[in-house]
């Protein structure tokens, strides 16, 4: 398989050499490949919005922050994100993960869906629901990049 992806990348780059446009700006995550199997399984391609609109979804995740920042409770429903302090009696979803790294996914810095996919974001219970309510969850902090306050 490794071999077929490294045949199907030097593809890539030899029709980009020649000017032909492709699908997609990374063509290690956007590609031929990728984009087959997001058909294949029923999903939107690599790089376009999958966000759900948070107002039609509602739920309730514990964030846990390792380091500075302890545990949040952050709640979805009817359009609605509020976060608190705290921890919550029974969430749908559960994110563990470094102070420092939401920080930085907070500052765009990096890519919540690698920090999941390396295992440095961890999430238990409904990942559909953390998926669809994730811009709604790191919009919960405004500007800051750390968790500090409550806010609605």
């Amino acid at each position: 398989m490794l071999s077929l992806d490294v045949d199907l990348l030097r593809v890539q780059k030899n029709l980009q050499r020649l000017g032909v446009e492709l699908p997609g700006e990374d063509p290690i995550l956007d590609n031929l490949c990728t984009r087959g199997l997001a058909d294949l399984l029923g999903l939107p391609p690599p790089g376009t919005s999958r966000a759900v609109p948070s107002r039609s979804v509602s739920g309730t995740v514990q964030l846990s922050f390792t380091g500075p920042g302890g545990d949040w409770v952050v709640v979805s429903e009817a359009g609605r994100t509020t976060r608190r302090a705290g921890r919550a009696e029974a969430p749908d979803a559960t994110v563990v993960v470094p102070a420092t790294d939401w920080a930085a996914i907070r500052r765009g810095e990096l890519n919540p869906f690698n920090a999941w996919t390396s295992g440095r974001l961890r999430v238990t219970g409904d990942a559909t629901l953390y998926q669809q309510l994730a811009d709604a969850l790191v919009r919960a902090w405004g500007d800051d990049a750390t968790p500090k306050e409550d806010r609605q």
